[in-house]
């Protein structure tokens, strides 16, 4: 069956990277085998490369830059989601157009990290994503506010969030957590979580990342 099962949470988390510079993969592979719980299972250079390896590997993850070579990673991503439906994709980029952003998200994506990044940093989206959670650098979590505030200030789509609730949703694409996102604007957790059941409740979902999805007008994967 052409169809990833549920990961075994005893195993660690398998990782494959799609990038055309041999430097980029070599890095990320090295960095990936330095974390706990966390193996690099394979690497390719192009995307049809990536669309001949994948399906016979099977990872928890793949790390795909968006300009490749040969195809777009946005549509080398789309091809191996019809086949692999429950594949997480984090994209690489080291330009995070809004576009770009906006268009790999609803191909699919579940992470965007942008290039040069911290092996925290890939750490946290390689978890995130295994997790079933949306994850944004910040570069990437900026470009997609910027299509947002588009979005807003031509009245297309609007979701009837109060202004308080707009920003705790740009924390919350930006990957911020419940005390995080109290810091910023300077309000206790309590509050933090009473403006989420107001959300989830406006926006009819049941967790940050659906809240997410449907605020951004991404279709679930």
């Amino acid at each position: 069956m052409n169809q990833i099962q549920m990961r075994n949470p005893a195993r660690p988390i398998r990782v494959f990277v799609v990038d055309d510079d041999q430097t980029v993969r070599s890095a990320t592979q090295e960095r990936l085998n330095l974390l706990a719980g966390i193996r690099c299972v394979g690497v390719a250079e192009d995307g049809e490369a990536a669309l001949r390896l994948i399906p016979g590997i099977n990872p928890d993850v793949v790390l795909m830059d968006i300009r490749l070579l040969d195809i777009s990673g946005i549509e080398c991503m789309r091809r191996l989601r019809s086949e692999l439906p429950m594949l997480r994709f984090v994209m690489f980029t080291g330009y995070p157009e809004p576009e770009l952003v906006v268009g790999s998200f609803r191909a699919g994506a579940s992470g965007m990290l942008t290039k040069p990044h911290s092996i925290e940093e890939l750490e946290k989206a390689v978890r995130d994503t295994c997790a079933d959670m949306l994850y944004l650098s910040l570069p990437a979590a900026n470009a997609m506010v910027s299509v947002l505030q588009r979005k807003w200030v031509n009245g297309d789509g609007a979701v009837p969030l109060s202004a308080r609730e707009d920003h705790v949703m740009q924390c919350l694409i930006a990957g911020k957590w419940n005390k995080e996102i109290a810091d910023t604007l300077g309000i206790g957790e309590g509050s933090v979580h009473t403006y989420l059941q107001r959300i989830y409740a406006k926006l009819g979902v049941h967790s940050r990342g659906e809240a997410v999805q449907k605020y951004l007008g991404i279709k679930p994967g």
